[in-house]
């Protein structure tokens, strides 16, 4: 039986699920654009969360898994970046709804950051195994830019 991890991001851009395998395909990628007013660069924090609680679900009930598949682990983004007093209530769309997920089906959830997940899928594209213990990042999303130094530890970040 195949196991799979659940990952959830609601941004303030756009809601996103995908499902990973315990072989690391991609067996679900759903996003939903938030809905932004011609003219303005993003939305309302408080429109962004109603938007969320409205797109969620529809992109979960969209989700086909194989009845032979399991959920192994809920994750999703909590914050725009893994830096004290980053904070956006967006973000508590996905982990509140990836909390009770978790919890009604006895499987562990684990929280990470918008940044984290951008870095991550851009290593899991990569044409290459990452070799370096330590990385430089330019983290460009949503109108901000970031550069940073990454730790690598087992395919996660420090």
């Amino acid at each position: 039986m195949s196991r799979y991890v659940l990952g959830i991001d609601t941004s303030n851009y756009c809601t996103s699920l995908c499902l990973l395998s315990d072989a690391g395909e991609i067996m679900a990628d759903k996003r939903k654009w938030l809905p932004v007013a011609r003219g303005m660069k993003g939305v309302r924090q408080s429109d962004g969360v109603f938007h969320h609680v409205r797109q969620l679900a529809d992109l979960w009930c969209s989700v086909t898994v194989p009845d032979s598949a399991r959920l192994a682990a809920v994750c999703a983004s909590s914050a725009p970046r893994p830096v004290e007093g980053s904070y956006m209530p967006v973000f508590t769309v996905g982990v509140n709804w990836g909390r009770s997920l978790a919890h009604a089906a006895g499987v562990p959830f684990y929280e990470t950051t918008h940044q984290e997940g951008h870095i991550a899928a851009a290593l899991g594209a990569a044409d290459r195994e990452v070799e370096e213990d330590v990385l430089t990042v330019l983290h460009l999303s949503g109108g901000h830019r970031t550069c940073c130094t990454c730790g690598v530890w087992r395919q996660a970040f420090k």
